[in-house]
């Protein structure tokens, strides 16, 4: 093999490795298809064992990954609950971060900051109900019992939310606080992180029906900038939750 082969097959038996762990990432997927034709063009410069290796790992391992059954039904519900939320969460976060990159690049923006407020809300409670639901007061909870403790309007409050989960719990998540204030006569929370950053979210039920209010938000110049850097630590937190989903 040449030394691009080489190079190309050991980012394949990479991420192939990855692909059979058992957090999978979206992103995992698509290189693996990406590089499966590439690998498959030069087998013949595999010696025998790595033939069979590279060709079982090909035509079997996406299969099996499309196939598998995540999260197991052998999981306690509040954990199967808490991987859906966590990896819809994750795909979400990924989004606001294209779209802050190639959309919204600028400061605050009528048409594009409002619906990058009302995503980052809807993600960010995912996030933490997520977590929530890792607890292990829930882990034998039913169905019944798991839907009361997310229903309704309370958990759009991401300080009743933060509240629930516990100061404790937080900080290993690298969270502080969660408070909320108002601004403009608009609520929106604030999450101070251990190292001091904060990050801003606005209220899900506010900013989807702000049209019912005769106020405005400030102007923040540096609006994407600031969004990127808090997506990344609210992507951070989101890796956490996803190894804890996985080692339990």
């Amino acid at each position: 093999m040449t030394e691009d082969q080489l190079k190309l097959y050991e980012q394949w038996k990479d991420v192939e490795s990855r692909l059979r762990g058992t957090v999978i990432q979206y992103s995992d997927i698509q290189t693996a298809k990406e590089l499966r034709p590439r690998v498959w063009e030069f087998r013949s410069h595999l010696s025998v064992a790595e033939r069979f290796e590279v060709g079982s790992s090909l035509e079997k391992s996406l299969k099996e990954i499309f196939d598998r059954k995540y999260p197991p039904d052998s999981w306690p519900l509040s954990k199967q609950w808490a991987t859906r939320a966590i990896h819809r969460a994750s795909g979400g976060f990924n989004f606001i971060l294209e779209c802050l990159e190639y959309i919204h690049r600028g400061g605050t923006d009528p048409a594009y900051s409002r619906p990058a407020y009302i995503l980052l809300s809807y993600h960010s409670e995912l996030l933490l109900e997520s977590y929530l639901l890792l607890k292990e007061e829930h882990t034998k909870k039913t169905k019944e019992e798991l839907e009361a403790l997310l229903k309704g309007k309370h958990n759009h409050d991401l300080k009743d939310l933060a509240d629930k989960i516990g100061k404790e719990s937080l900080v290993v998540l690298g969270i502080k606080t969660v408070g909320s204030e108002t601004k403009n006569d608009l609520k929106r929370y604030v999450m101070t992180l251990a190292n001091g950053d904060k990050i801003i979210v606005e209220d899900s039920v506010t900013v989807r029906y702000d049209f019912k209010y005769d106020r405005r938000r400030d102007i923040d110049p540096d609006e994407s900038e600031r969004m990127r850097s808090e997506v990344g630590h609210l992507l951070e937190m989101t890796n956490k939750v996803m190894q804890i989903c996985s080692s339990r």
